[in-house]
């Protein structure tokens, strides 16, 4: 009850780098100051928070930033507007239009967050059309893949229908987990047949 508890606090207050704190470094480089809300650590993104501030030169997007999150290998952000970018030093940014780009192999997505694992980076939000959960997963942002959202209980399999809210990762456990609607808490780990459902507050 306190993990999830913890997971929770995580998922939905703000994280600001105040004057006298130093921001966490990708591979030796400052992030970037007027960014506000990453945290390389547990590769957490707050659900619809938008950057204030200038954007990292060479970051060219269309829509508002509403999550950042960062691994050794490179600087992610997602943006209201579907575009998903990757720095590998800061200056240097690579962007792809999702929806555009998987026009014809996935339907639409309106995400909510993204965060960076161990081995893999996520974004998580909901099709446009049915309001039903989606979750993608890629190595180096370059190529996404759907992730499956199917768990089971007992001898029974379901599918997650809550929406995800925002998504983090637990490095230590290596799994995302997904907050979703009506209190619910989505475990996803690299095992795609080992995904479970939780309720906030559960034992």
């Amino acid at each position: 009850m306190i993990r999830l508890a913890l997971i929770l606090l995580l998922t939905v207050l703000p994280f600001n780098f105040g004057p006298e704190e130093s921001a966490p470094e990708n591979r030796g480089r400052p992030w970037p100051r007027e960014w506000e809300g990453p945290d390389r650590q547990v590769g957490r993104d707050v659900a619809k928070r938008k950057f204030s501030g200038t954007l990292p030169s060479g970051l060219e997007i269309k829509g508002e930033i509403i999550g950042t999150t960062s691994n050794d290998y490179a600087t992610f952000v997602v943006t209201d507007e579907g575009e998903i970018g990757w720095s590998g030093d800061g200056e240097s940014w690579t962007v792809i239009d999702f929806n555009e780009a998987y026009r014809g192999y996935y339907e639409p997505v309106r995400f909510v967050g993204i965060a960076a694992g161990k081995a893999s980076v996520a974004v998580a939000g909901v099709y446009e059309k049915t309001g039903a959960p989606a979750m993608f997963i890629s190595s180096r942002g370059n190529v996404w893949t759907e992730r499956s959202l199917v768990y089971s209980q007992g001898e029974e399999t379901f599918e997650l229908t809550e929406a995800p809210l925002a998504i983090s990762a637990d490095l230590e456990r290596d799994e995302f987990v997904l907050t979703c609607t009506d209190g619910v808490l989505f475990f996803v780990p690299p095992c795609s047949h080992c995904n479970r459902k939780e309720y906030a507050g559960d034992d």
